[in-house]
């Protein structure tokens, strides 16, 4: 009876050892070993992210996953990304629509319009952004500069439309 006892235990072991729990998950990426900042103003944590279709599915201890590329970010901070509420960036999004220099100090979202200058034409400036998509998130102000220029311009006495 003992030794049907020790085969069964040893074949649930097995059993055990040979799913997925055992093995781990497996990711796109896995940033391992980084500093963690959540946003919300508590102390860094040490963990690792998993990575899957562009998104996180995963924060903790990774050390039985596996991952088609591995970034060890031992000694880095890892944050949820930056808004940048006063940026210029509007003004260059034709030329170069992606915003690399942005995205590369972690701005997710740009806050544009701001000192009073944006684009008036909308439909024009959003069409241009749709054929070239954005790297951040773009959140845009109307500027009273440029609307007082294009009423100037369009009723040629911004007196007489005030009175």
């Amino acid at each position: 009876m003992k030794k049907r006892s020790v085969l069964t235990s040893i074949g649930l072991s097995v059993l055990v050892l040979s799913s997925g729990i055992a093995y781990g998950q497996s990711f796109d990426l896995i940033i391992k070993n980084a500093m963690l900042l959540d946003g919300r103003g508590g102390k860094a944590v040490r963990a690792d992210v998993g990575i899957e279709s562009d998104k996180i599915t995963k924060i903790g201890d990774m050390a039985a996953d596996k991952a088609q590329q591995v970034i060890d970010a031992n000694g880095k901070v890892v944050a949820p990304g930056f808004i940048d509420l006063h940026s210029h960036a509007e003004r260059s999004i034709a030329e170069l629509p992606r915003l690399d220099n942005l995205v590369q100090q972690g701005i997710t979202t740009i806050l544009g319009g701001n000192c009073g200058f944006s684009p008036v034409d909308f439909k024009q400036f959003f069409a241009q952004t749709e054929r070239s998509p954005l790297g951040p998130n773009l959140a845009l102000l109307i500027g009273h500069n440029d609307v007082v220029k294009l009423l100037w311009v369009k009723n040629n006495d911004l007196l007489a439309l005030m009175s």
